[in-house]
């Protein structure tokens, strides 16, 4: 738990090596600090040398494992092997907790290096720092354990089911104050079945039930993210991520330009964790109409526009 100034210090010293001015190096402090409770979750690796941290590696928080948010290497370390056995410490980390994808939002001087340990660049996402700074955004794939849940598209069969994985998905919005969101009906099957006809589905099954959705529909020239679900038991095990990286290998595979959704703009599962996979706020003046007709359906619904906004993902 001591470690925490001195790894944040590092962190710093790091980010400096890059060129940056004293202010921005200093605007970064708030998210180049390690947290307490990565520490106590062993979600960081140090690399050390004589008892004196070279480099360390670190994990988002438990609801999002697949995020890595620090991987910096002291400045005298830099070139030495140091990052590159970090990442391979982490990548082992990462598979034995059964993680499928690790997302990286790289700082652009650090782009090359996660290219060449096997990521692959998946978009943009604006920086936590300055929102009109855009930063790489990466994936690296893991290899699932045998075990890991299978994606799939849906069957006819399982769709009553995926609406009571709903409901149970939903009860997350009670510890954000959203009663009202978690009591909701979930769709009804025949919504389900339009989807399966126009659009598409895809579930994830551990032991062949259902334990994650995404569904999607077609919209504009893309696709629309009509929901995307995980049974709380599976949550922060990377679930959400394969789906939707699913949904996003379905779009290139025909065509469409983008995939577009609704969603609470502030609830952590919600806009941020969108905003970490490459999604972008799409401002009002620039949605089109069907984007606009979704909104207006959502506030007919009882869902506050206020706290919600249409965020769009490019597909490449």
């Amino acid at each position: 738990m001591s470690e925490g100034p001195a790894l944040t210090a590092l962190a710093m010293r790091s980010k400096a090596h890059w060129g940056y001015d004293a202010r921005f190096i200093e605007d970064c402090r708030p998210v180049l600090t390690v947290p307490h409770d990565a520490l106590a979750d062993r979600r960081i690796l140090v690399a050390e040398r004589g008892g004196r941290p070279l480099g360390f590696i670190g994990f988002g928080r438990p609801e999002e494992p697949p995020e890595v948010t620090f991987l910096f290497v002291d400045p005298p370390a830099i070139g030495r092997g140091v990052g590159r056995a970090l990442w391979g410490a982490g990548r082992a980390l990462a598979r034995r907790r059964g993680w499928a994808a690790l997302m990286v939002a790289a700082d652009p001087d650090a782009a090359p290096f996660y290219r060449r340990v096997g990521c692959a660049p998946v978009g943009e996402v604006a920086s936590e720092v300055r929102p009109d700074r855009r930063l790489p955004l990466l994936r690296y794939t893991l290899d699932p354990p045998p075990d890991a849940p299978t994606i799939g598209p849906a069957r006819p069969d399982e769709l009553a089911r995926l609406a009571a994985l709903e409901i149970r998905a939903g009860q997350r919005f009670r510890a954000v104050g959203m009663p009202a969101i978690a009591d909701a009906p979930p769709r009804a099957v025949a919504e389900f079945e339009e989807a399966l006809a126009h659009g598409a589905i895809f579930v994830a099954r551990a032991a062949g039930e259902p334990v994650g959705f995404a569904m999607v529909e077609p919209i504009d020239a893309g696709l629309h993210l009509e929901e995307l679900s995980v049974d709380p038991p599976w949550g922060g095990q990377g679930l959400g991520t394969r789906l939707l990286e699913r949904v996003a290998q379905h779009a290139r595979a025909i065509g469409a330009a983008a995939v577009t959704l609704t969603t609470f703009a502030d609830v952590p599962w919600n806009g941020p964790y969108y905003r970490r996979r490459g999604f972008a706020v799409v401002p009002e003046a620039d949605c089109t109409a069907a984007l606009r007709a979704r909104v207006r359906l959502e506030a007919a619904a009882g869902l506050d526009r206020a706290l919600r906004v249409v965020m769009r993902r490019p597909i490449g």
